[in-house]
C-alpha cells in the first residue's frame, strides 16, 4: 500500500514514523502501572473465584463477594466477567484450559503465514510465524491463563487469520469469534467489521449469519446483566470508566506489558512495539483491508478507552501485531520507492 502514495504524503508517512522513533528511543522511563510485589492481583481474584465455585458457589455470587472483598468494582455489570472461562476452569482445571491457549497460539502462529496476502515471499511468511509465536508467547504463561483478555486476542486472531486464508468459509472465523464473545465482550468489534464488509462486497448468507450471532450475543449480554444484579448491593464500588485516552504511549506501553518486550528498556521495546505498523502498512490494501482495519480499531480502542491500569488491552492485538515485522523491510523498502518516485 505504501508503494502507491503519492510522494508528498511518502514523505508525510516517513517524517511521522522518524517522529514516532525518536519519541520512542528519547522518551524517558515510565514504568508501567501494575501491582507491585505482594499485591493482590487480577489473575489471583479469577483463581479465587474459581475455587470458590469448586466449594459449591454459584458463579456470581463468588465473583461479586470475592471484588467486593478486594476492593473491585461490582458496576457497571461488564465489570463482572462473562462466566464462559471460570465456569471452564471449574469443570476441567487451569491447566488443561492453559493447554488449550497453548494450542491457540500454536494455531496463530501456523495459520497466519498461509493467510497472508499475496504476493509476499516465504522468508516473510516463515517470518511472520516466528514473530507471531514469539509476540505471543506471554499469552502461553501458566500465571495468565485466567485472563480473558488474552482468550479473546488469541481467538480474534485466529479468526482474523481464517478470514484471510479461507475468504469462502465465513462460518470458520464465525465460530472463532463466538467462542471469544462468551469470554470477553470485546470480541464484537470484529463482528461490526466483518458485518459491515460482508454487507458492502454484497454477501446475504454471510450478512445474515453475523446478525445472528450479534442477537444472540445481546441476548447472552442481557441475561448475564440480569444475573449479576441481584448480587451488587449499594455500597459496592464502580468504575472509574473508561476514558484515559492515553494515545500512541498508552497503545505502546499496552504491547510492551503484555509481551517479553516489557524485559528490555523501555526504549527499544517501544520503538519494536511501534514497528509491525510500518510493516502492516505495506500489505496491498485490496487483499489486506479486513486485516488492517481489524488492527486500526482495536488499536485506537486501546490508545482512546482503557483506563491507565488497563494495559492487558494489549492482549487484544496479540499475537497478529507482530506478524507486521516480518514486512518491516518490504514497507521501507515501498516508502523509500514511493519518495523517489515523481
Amino acid at each position: 500500500m505504501l508503494a502507491r502514495l503519492p510522494r508528498p504524503f511518502a514523505v508525510l508517512i516517513a517524517l511521522l514514523f522518524a517522529a514516532a522513533l525518536g519519541w520512542c528511543l528519547a522518551a524517558p522511563e515510565q514504568a508501567l502501572v501494575k501491582a507491585a510485589a505482594g499485591n493482590y492481583t487480577d489473575m489471583q481474584l479469577y483463581r479465587d473465584i474459581t475455587a470458590q465455585m469448586d466449594r459449591g458457589a454459584g458463579y456470581y455470587a463468588a465473583a461479586t463477594s470475592q471484588q467486593r472483598l478486594h476492593e473491585y468494582p461490582t458496576k457497571p455489570f461488564v465489570t463482572v466477567r462473562l462466566p464462559t472461562l471460570y465456569w471452564l476452569a471449574s469443570k476441567i482445571g487451569w491447566g488443561n484450559l492453559g493447554s488449550i491457549e497453548i494450542a491457540l497460539l500454536l494455531a496463530n502462529a501456523l495459520v497466519w503465514p498461509l493467510a497472508m496476502p499475496q504476493p509476499l515471499r516465504r522468508a516473510e511468511r516463515i517470518g511472520a510465524g516466528i514473530a507471531i509465536f514469539l509476540g505471543g508467547l506471554a499469552c502461553a504463561s501458566p500465571a495468565l491463563t485466567p485472563m480473558s483478555e488474552i482468550w479473546c486476542g488469541l481467538l480474534v486472531s485466529l479468526a482474523a487469520a481464517l478470514r484471510l486464508w479461507r475468504k469462502g468459509s465465513w462460518w470458520l472465523p464465525l465460530a472463532c469469534i463466538a467462542a471469544a464473545l462468551t469470554i470477553r465482550e470485546l470480541a464484537f468489534g470484529f463482528v461490526i467489521l466483518a458485518a459491515a464488509l460482508a454487507i458492502f462486497e454484497g454477501k446475504r448468507r454471510e450478512v445474515v449469519a453475523w446478525l445472528v450471532l450479534t442477537v444472540l450475543f445481546a441476548g447472552g449480554l442481557l441475561i448475564h446483566a440480569m444475573a449479576v444484579a441481584p448480587h451488587v448491593q449499594p455500597g459496592d464500588l464502580s468504575s472509574p470508566g473508561w476514558s484515559s485516552g492515553l494515545g500512541l504511549r498508552g497503545l505502546l506501553q499496552a504491547l510492551v506489558g503484555t509481551t517479553l518486550l516489557q524485559q528490555l528498556p523501555r526504549a527499544p521495546a517501544m520503538a519494536l512495539a511501534l514497528l509491525p505498523m510500518l510493516g502492516w502498512l505495506a500489505l496491498e490494501w485490496r487483499s489486506g483491508k479486513f486485516a488492517l482495519l481489524c488492527l486500526a480499531g482495536y488499536g485506537l480502542a486501546i490508545a482512546l478507552f482503557p483506563r491507565p491500569d488497563n494495559f492487558y488491552w494489549g492482549f487484544l492485538l496479540l499475537p497478529m501485531w507482530f506478524a507486521g515485522l516480518a514486512l518491516v523491510p518490504r514497507g521501507l523498502w515501498q516508502l523509500g520507492g514511493a519518495i523517489r518516485n515523481r
